[in-house]
């Protein structure tokens, strides 16, 4: 009877422990949500063309765009990411070609992603581009990835036509759709919060000449 009350009175104490830690979890995730109530004065401030090249080896045909890439965050979002909050970067480049005078054929699309993440124990930034994981001392640096001469590469569905126009489409943004469960459902008050995104950029150009526009 002992060593069944004694198994009963250890269980007890093992729920209670569990349910504190479940709510100073809950706590500690409203009280980032709690912060962000206001208006954000995150921006992409700009995407700035470097530079293109069309290749075609007979077989494939690639649009190549190098670009860098201006982040600013707010207060806000600064200090989810240094409570361990991870942030998803989305940079993303769309080609369309004439049909009909319209610019509306598809001819590629690629993206290419930064995953930056605050390891509270270790005091540590990381950035995963996808291929490799960088170890940063600050979120200034990890952005920096981001930021700085970016170069990504669109397969594209069949070659140019020297003698047309074509656009690229261009833009920068926050991905909510892979946060946590838990803030997924908080984000829904929150969402301006969370709107970092910039505008679609176009870039018109033919194979031989350049002109970008708003």
């Amino acid at each position: 009877m002992r060593i069944v009350q004694s198994l009963f009175s250890g269980a007890k104490r093992l729920f209670h422990l569990l349910a504190f830690a479940v709510l100073m979890v809950a706590c500690s995730r409203e009280s980032i949500f709690e912060e962000q109530s206001g208006q954000s004065t995150a921006t992409v401030e700009d995407i700035q063309l470097v530079g293109y090249q069309v290749s075609d080896d007979g077989t494939n045909v690639q649009l190549e765009i190098n670009a860098d890439l201006a982040v600013h965050l707010d207060p806000d979002l600064v200090s989810a990411a240094m409570r361990g909050v991870p942030l998803y970067f989305v940079f993303e480049v769309e080609v369309i070609g004439p049909e009909l005078y319209v610019f509306d054929k598809a001819l590629g699309y690629q993206s290419q992603q930064w995953l930056i993440k605050y390891q509270p124990l270790l005091m540590q930034w990381s950035v995963d581009d996808g291929r490799r994981v960088n170890q940063e001392i600050s979120l200034e640096d990890s952005l920096g990835h981001i930021s700085n001469n970016n170069t990504i590469i669109v397969p594209l569905a069949q070659p140019l036509d020297a003698e047309k126009q074509y656009v690229a489409k261009l833009r920068l943004h926050l991905d909510t759709t892979q946060l946590p469960g838990a803030f997924q459902f908080n984000l829904f008050n929150f969402r301006s919060v969370w709107s970092l995104s910039s505008e679609w950029q176009k870039l018109i150009f033919r194979i031989s000449t350049l002109d970008s526009s708003d």
